[in-house]
């Protein structure tokens, strides 16, 4: 078994005092109520859905401003770990302790804990924990050696049907050696350099994709290293139905000219920003590069539905990021 190392801190229950916590249908929405983008960019370039409405099991959510000790020990800026997937799934299943809920009330001197982590490991990957109750709150430690302070922003919040969330103030650091062997292998995988080329590899995105590169749509989807932008991804299903509205079969479509293309499919592309999930509230509008406004329904299961004057669309996967830009694949299409 490895050696672990404990790090006191302290958090004050004072400080909960007041605070409400909801119960958010899965990690994904908690992420998003938390304010916690980064975990959400994490989340996505490890390829691990958080939208999971069935998980159960105990999560520590990094705070926003707790990644910067972890890209420190790794010699990484957060571009650089976003383009290593491997990296990221080791890193965020560090971070979670599957099918056991664990309430900050159940914790002992010392707990040692099992995260999802030491599943790709044939050496136990462990945590351990120590509280030590006083007058004002609890002592609370967890990690390996060198690992850092991490202290606790916001306790036992439920979610999905029955698992349970607390944010710490600091990513943990995971031990790689144990889950890769020597660090970097086994081969990076990096995300695509651009959203032109993640789309050319999703099957059920590849009508997009056509369409994309006979237009200046797959100009801009090429700029996603240097240009800030949202790209709502119609699916197949959503692109041939379109067709089919304009009475028009796929084929035909797919060979309009560049320019009745671009025109056509500019309402897919919102410019200057990438719009996080916590951004997508409800009732809030975004410009997109026709011009066009669209108007975003947010219900309280979560569900984003995107409103154009001649079309809606509802997100239907967790948003990828991909340089400075991210794309959301919707099932309808945006029209002006």
């Amino acid at each position: 078994m490895q050696k672990i190392s404990f790090l006191v801190l302290t958090f004050s229950i004072a400080s909960f005092v007041g605070h409400s916590f909801g119960l958010y249908d899965s990690l994904s929405s908690a992420a998003i109520k938390l304010k916690l983008p980064t975990l959400i960019r994490v989340a996505s370039s490890a390829g691990i859905d958080l939208t999971d409405q069935s998980w159960t099991g105990t999560a520590l959510l990094p705070a926003e401003t707790g990644w910067s000790y972890l890209l420190s020990q790794l010699n990484l800026n957060l571009t650089t770990l976003l383009a290593n997937r491997t990296l990221c799934k080791a890193v965020l299943q560090y971070h979670i302790i599957p099918k056991i809920v664990i309430r900050t009330s159940d914790l002992n001197n010392p707990n040692i804990l099992t995260p999802a982590a030491t599943m790709l490991s044939k050496q136990g990957i462990q945590m351990g924990s120590n509280i030590y109750p006083n007058g004002t709150g609890y002592y609370f430690a967890m990690g390996w050696e060198n690992q850092g302070i991490i202290s606790k922003a916001g306790q036992d919040i439920w979610t999905g049907k029955g698992g349970i969330v607390d944010v710490i103030s600091q990513a943990l650091v995971p031990l790689l050696e144990p889950i890769f062997g020597p660090f970097p292998s086994p081969p990076l995988q990096a995300q695509p350099p651009t959203l032109l080329l993640y789309v050319s590899q999703q099957p059920d995105l590849s009508n997009i994709y056509q369409i994309a590169v006979a237009s200046s749509l797959g100009v801009t989807l090429s700029t996603s290293t240097s240009s800030a932008f949202t790209f709502f991804a119609p699916n197949n299903t959503a692109v041939a139905a379109f067709a089919k509205k304009e009475s028009w079969t796929l084929q035909t479509l797919l060979h309009k000219p560049s320019s009745t293309l671009s025109t056509l499919f500019q309402p897919l592309i919102v410019p200057g920003k990438a719009w996080m999930p916590m951004d997508l509230t409800n009732l809030a509008t975004l410009t997109t590069a026709s011009g066009t406004e669209i108007l975003v329904q947010n219900n309280a299961a979560g569900t984003i539905t995107l409103q154009s004057p001649k079309g809606s669309a509802r997100i239907t996967s967790p948003p990828v990021y991909i340089g400075d830009a991210v794309m959301y694949c919707v099932d309808g299409m945006l029209q002006a």
